[in-house]
């Protein structure tokens, strides 16, 4: 068994679903190589389940098309 961490920069493909800078800036310290592609969403404001729910309820919804 190899005792190697796994390096996200080895061999990966990512997408950024997201046009944020921010985002942008954060995902190039883990990995070279990346596409950005966004899609307009509608995001809501509000979820009955909570800020949890609310947050992978709009990631969903971005990510689906890209997809």
């Amino acid at each position: 068994m190899s005792t190697e961490k796994a390096n996200p920069k080895d061999k990966a493909s990512f997408i950024l679903a997201s046009g944020s800078p921010r985002r942008n800036e954060l995902l190039l310290e883990l990995v070279e190589d990346f596409d950005v592609v966004t899609t307009e969403t509608d995001e809501l404001e509000v979820h009955t389940d909570g800020p949890e729910a609310l947050v992978m309820e709009n990631a969903c919804r971005k990510v689906r098309p890209v997809a």
